[in-house]
């Protein structure tokens, strides 16, 4: 896909790393608007696969480790999402929007009691 692409088109820019982001991005964007509306839950699979995808290409990413553990979570997975969840704790970075780290520390607190 990447090797067709315009040499001089937006999805070009920066190479390589560039399409892999943009890819990474939209696959996980995709699987967040399952998290965020019940309505989508007949998405939840396809949601999961996404989701696992955007960490194929962009690993260790704190935001998209966050979407794939409360995924897991919506799933019945709740073991995994905890480790998971860990996971994007773990990978958690100066660059991570503070609001952000509070709240996937805090989803890490819900899952683990049950509340979440």
């Amino acid at each position: 896909m990447y090797a067709t692409l315009d040499p001089i088109s937006d999805y070009s820019y920066n190479g390589w790393n560039a399409f892999k982001e943009y890819h990474s991005n939209l696959c996980n964007s995709a699987a967040w608007m399952v998290v965020l509306k019940p309505a989508n839950a007949n998405f939840l699979k396809s949601a999961i696969t996404w989701s696992e995808y955007s960490l194929v290409v962009t690993k260790n990413n704190p935001y998209y480790l966050d979407t794939l553990a409360q995924l897991y979570y919506k799933d019945g997975q709740k073991q995994k999402a905890i480790e998971t969840q860990t996971l994007a704790i773990k990978y958690l970075s100066a660059e991570t929007e503070q609001e952000t780290a509070t709240e996937i520390r805090e989803t890490l607190t819900k899952m683990q009691d049950g509340t979440y």
